[in-house]
C-alpha cells in the first residue's frame, strides 16, 4: 500500500478522474462503504484497529457474526478493501502509524455515499 497521496484538505472541487463505473464498483461492497462513511465524518487520521472495531460493531448490529470476526475484518481491510481504495486514490494509508486518511478525490463519492447511507444505517 502506498502513502504517496495527499490527504484530504478543504478543497471543494469534484475530482473527475473516477468514472461512474469506478465509483459504483468502489461502493458496491458494504465494508468499503462503511470505511468511507467513517472517514468522511473525521478530519483526522483513523487508526486501522479503530476502523476495524467500528466495522465489527456495525456488522454485529446487522446480525453478521462469525468466529474471529475482528481478525477477519482486519485481514479483509489490509488485503482487499484498503488496497482498492488506495489504487483509486481515495485514501492514504500510513504504514508506520497504521492510520487511514481520506484524499481530496473522495469528495466525488459524497453524493453516492449519502444515497447509500439510508440503506446502510436503517
Amino acid at each position: 500500500m502506498s502513502d504517496t497521496q495527499t490527504p484530504r484538505s478543504n478543497a471543494s472541487t469534484i475530482d473527475s478522474r473516477l468514472t461512474p463505473t469506478e465509483i459504483f464498483d468502489l461502493l458496491r461492497d458494504d465494508r468499503r462503504r462503511y470505511i468511507l462513511h467513517t472517514l468522511t465524518k473525521r478530519t483526522d487520521a483513523v487508526d486501522l484497529n479503530a476502523l476495524a472495531t467500528a466495522i465489527v460493531q456495525w456488522e454485529q448490529k446487522m446480525d453478521i457474526r462469525m468466529d474471529n470476526h475482528y481478525e477477519r475484518v482486519v485481514t479483509d481491510l489490509a488485503h482487499h478493501h484498503l488496497p482498492r481504495l488506495l489504487d483509486a486514490e481515495i485514501l492514504v494509508y500510513q504504514h508506520e502509524q497504521e492510520t487511514v486518511t481520506l484524499c481530496d478525490t473522495a469528495i466525488s463519492l459524497t453524493p453516492y455515499l449519502e444515497l447509500a447511507a439510508n440503506a446502510d444505517f436503517n
